[in-house]
């Protein structure tokens, strides 16, 4: 009986430790938190003021990438989920950006917050988490599925959200219907998978991205779906990160230079380089031990020319490389930064083809691997992540007089309206 008595005040002291060092390490973020957030009687109430407070502790839990990795291997000892594992991520952020830019990141979250708080109802849905169709009761929004030794986001259907991408799109082909504008949605690795009782849980990304493109209105659509689907097999995903494989892009690009009615480069081509052991953002947000025991590497298809390259439409920064070689390798978790330097909020890119094509790529991290294979098509490409740029795409179409213009997105952007009101806030119809 003494021994037990030990054994739980041992216990309660550790955790008396971890609670008093997460004070520690938490306590100004969660005083800042306090003094932003608006403080009544019905948020208490109702518990949705703790919330904001909960999720900024567990966002900055002391020791939390350990206490995942022994909650995994725990996991993997009683034999739990044997055949696949769901791991509940919906207060991280999967998509972290690997920009050292902050204050363009602190000027986009302003412009949002102002976005919902001028607001003329209060209809807006913020990440929804409600979600209708075929989907398990149990799916969580966010949730990571570890399958075969990779890790691939569960797709989640948001009506609202798809809709609203639709209006966007459309109205903005609708503004500029002088220039020709395409749409590339790109399924995940999921949507990849014939097996039931992983599409049970996934809601079909195909469906969604049919739904899309069929409503869509003057926009050309790049069906890449059944190009992945017969080349699953090959490496075409990572299974430690949510992005695709350079491979997987080299596949899409064919699709959109057919599209386009070009010739695509054969892969024979490009110079061959590639980068080992990388973990991705799949594995730093879950710990998780299989993925850790099979980490990816990255293949780079580097083409002979050397376009030049700009931070900005100016012309006033100049980048070495559509690859960054320098970035820091030992590092496992950063290596998909390689393309193209990571996202920025606006590159060109002056190729070496003289044929006075011009293209603008609206896109999310997906484009970084896509991109590089243009520069055998346009001689200038304009690059906008609409998640840090803050200009007018207008005034960038009509100042530099662009041709086409192309968003490139993964499916799973369609799930949540924080990506549209990012396209709203950079499709400002004042010009």
């Amino acid at each position: 009986m003494k021994k037990n008595n030990t054994s739980i005040i041992i216990f309660i002291a550790f955790l008396f430790l971890i609670g008093f060092f997460n004070l520690i390490q938490n306590g100004k973020t969660i005083i800042n938190y306090i003094e932003y957030e608006e403080i009544d009687i019905i948020s208490i109430r109702d518990g949705s003021f703790f919330v904001g407070i909960e999720e900024e502790f567990s966002d900055n839990f002391i020791f939390k990438e350990i206490f995942m990795k022994i909650s995994n291997n725990l996991n993997n000892i009683k034999g739990i989920s044997n055949e696949f594992e769901i791991i509940d991520t919906k207060s991280i952020n999967v998509a972290e950006n690997w920009t050292e830019d902050e204050k363009l990141l602190d000027i986009k979250d302003d412009q949002i917050n102002e976005n919902y708080s001028n607001a003329e109802n209060d209809e807006i849905d913020k990440d929804v988490e409600e979600f209708t169709g075929e989907i398990n009761e149990n799916t969580a929004f966010g949730s990571i599925l570890i399958y075969e030794e990779k890790g691939m986001e569960l797709n989640t259907y948001n009506p609202n959200s798809v809709e609203n991408y639709i209006k966007i799109l459309n109205g903005i082909a609708e503004t500029i219907d002088e220039i020709n504008v395409y749409s590339m949605l790109i399924p995940t690795q999921i949507e990849l998978i014939d097996y039931k009782k992983i599409n049970e849980i996934s809601y079909s990304q195909k469906k969604v991205i049919d739904e899309t493109y069929s409503n869509f209105e003057n926009i050309e659509t790049i069906d890449v779906y059944e190009i992945l689907k017969e080349n699953k097999d090959d490496y075409i995903f990572f299974k430690t990160d949510h992005h695709w494989t350079q491979s997987g892009a080299y596949y899409a690009y064919r699709e959109f230079a057919e599209t386009i009615e070009d010739i695509p480069k054969d892969i024979s081509y490009f110079e061959k380089i590639e980068i080992e052991n990388f973990l991705g953002s799949l594995h730093r947000v879950t710990g998780n031990v299989k993925l850790e025991e099979n980490p990816d590497y990255i293949t780079v298809y580097k083409d002979e020319l050397n376009p030049h390259i700009y931070n900005s439409s100016s012309k006033d920064e100049k980048i070495s490389s559509l690859y960054d070689f320098t970035i820091n390798f030992e590092q496992t978790n950063n290596k998909y930064g390689v393309f193209l330097g990571g996202d920025k909020a606006l590159m060109y890119i002056e190729g070496k083809t003289q044929n006075s094509k011009s293209i603008m790529v609206v896109k999310d991290s997906y484009g970084n691997a896509f991109v590089p294979f243009l520069i055998n098509h346009y001689q200038h490409i304009y690059v906008v992540d609409p998640r840090l740029y803050s200009g007018n795409a207008y005034e960038l179409i009509e100042t530099e007089d662009i041709e086409n213009l192309l968003f490139l997105n993964y499916a799973l952007v369609l799930r949540y309206n924080g990506y549209n009101e990012l396209l709203k806030l950079i499709f400002i119809n004042d010009i």
